[in-house]
């Protein structure tokens, strides 16, 4: 039993069409909001935290077999909330957009800390230039993993 719901300020394109009506062919669910922190959601109703989403889901307590994230720069700033939303990961995909200095120490230490560690990365070099966004796949694995 699999449950896909896919997150979007934006419900329309000219490629895909309307975001609900495709999404549902596939069994999948369409929600128009972005995830943000408390602080960059409030008075917005078009965004939401990750834990107001997962009460929203009736998701507190679940087990997320794959966690996929790409909100334009949010991971940056987004990324501790993860961690306090009332769900486990068992896997993060994440597109990271430009280096930030020292966010991206401090992201990628998080992670760790949390026995997250990368299992795949690649460059998004078609829809970004130069490799300003890299695709990265973390898995959880347990603490004894990092003796």
């Amino acid at each position: 039993n699999c449950e896909v719901h896919v997150f979007d300020i934006v419900g329309y394109n000219r490629r895909n069409g309307n975001f609900t009506e495709k999404l549902a062919t596939v069994g999948a669910s369409f929600h128009p909001w972005g995830i943000e922190t408390a602080s960059n959601a409030k008075g917005k109703p078009h965004l939401k935290t990750l834990a107001e989403t997962v009460e929203i889901l009736n998701h507190s307590g679940r087990e997320i077999d794959i966690f996929k994230i790409d909100c334009e720069g949010c991971e940056w700033h987004t990324y501790k909330d993860w961690f306090t939303s009332g769900v486990t990961m068992r896997q993060i995909l994440v597109e990271v957009h430009g280096v930030k200095v020292p966010e991206t120490f401090q992201f990628f230490k998080h992670l760790r800390d949390a026995h997250y560690h990368v299992f795949h990365k690649e460059a998004n070099a078609i829809s970004r230039p130069c490799a300003d966004a890299w695709e990265y796949a973390f898995i959880r694995l347990t603490p004894a993993f990092d003796r």
